[in-house]
């Protein structure tokens, strides 16, 4: 779950422009050409593909989260929460029969 929400994070970041025109170490995350024809300003790719773009990005994010296995301790943790709730089954089990047992005996 951290590993989602530290890369979404990153992506968010990645696209919010801070207003400021600096040098970034980083690479591009989106190459947009503009058009600046009077009286319309034309973006290459449009805007609606690099929002496509982007809604892709983040659904191979969320799917690759999906397809991480659970790790070993909560695998382990779930193993023995099944064996408890078995024994705690198998032991009301156990109590029921002897209770009918004692039943079956102080009737006869």
């Amino acid at each position: 779950m951290t590993g989602t929400r530290t890369s979404l994070e990153a992506l968010r970041r990645r696209l919010q422009h801070d207003g400021l025109f600096t040098a970034s170490h980083q690479t591009s995350l989106l190459i947009v050409d503009v058009l600046l024809a009077i009286p319309r300003i034309v973006t290459q790719p449009s805007l609606e593909e690099a929002q496509s773009a982007v809604s892709r990005a983040v659904q191979t994010i969320l799917a690759t989260t999906e397809q991480i296995p659970p790790w070993n301790h909560f695998t382990q943790q779930q193993l023995h929460l099944q064996k408890v709730r078995d024994e705690q089954l198998f032991m009301m089990s156990l109590d029921s029969r002897i209770d009918q047992r004692l039943l079956e005996t102080v009737s006869s």
